[in-house]
């Protein structure tokens, strides 16, 4: 079946639909395992940094009273909800995306859940990894003796 974009990009010689698509799925399915070890090396630099800036207003919250329980769960929270709203949005779009690409092919949308379920879960896990190793950090900043050194 020949499709007015493929016909209109040159292609429908070369390429039919399901081989277009295919070699797409690849490509991104190739930048999926890139991008994420990638963020998983620059994720614990940046959180720590962020505990590195706020020491001084970390330790004046223990020294004002504030539980150290309280302020881990506060980075807990401050950490997952940016994950699930980038989550929904990123499962969103992508499947909009693959929507309006299948639509331009004819072709009906099938969502490969296991492959989402798969990101999803490497995503937590990852996040999870670095708010986890960013608890001592935290701890150790919340001591009142961080508001004497500047």
């Amino acid at each position: 079946m020949e499709t007015p974009l493929l016909h209109g990009l040159g292609l429908h010689k070369t390429f039919g639909p399901d081989q277009a698509l295919a070699g797409a799925g690849l490509t991104l399915q190739a930048g999926e395992i890139v991008v994420l070890p990638l963020a998983g090396i620059s994720l614990p630099v940046l959180a720590q940094e962020q505990v590195r800036e706020r020491r001084r207003s970390l330790g004046a919250l223990s020294a004002t009273g504030v539980p150290v329980r309280v302020i881990v769960r506060s980075l807990l929270w401050q950490n997952g909800i940016p994950l699930l709203l980038g989550i929904v949005v990123a499962t969103v779009t992508g499947i909009a995306v693959t929507a309006l690409s299948r639509r331009l092919f004819r072709e009906g949308l099938y969502v490969d859940w296991s492959s989402v379920g798969l990101l999803i879960a490497a995503t937590v896990a990852m996040v999870a990894l670095v708010t986890a190793s960013t608890v001592p950090s935290v701890r150790s900043a919340a001591r009142s003796e961080n508001l004497r050194t500047e």
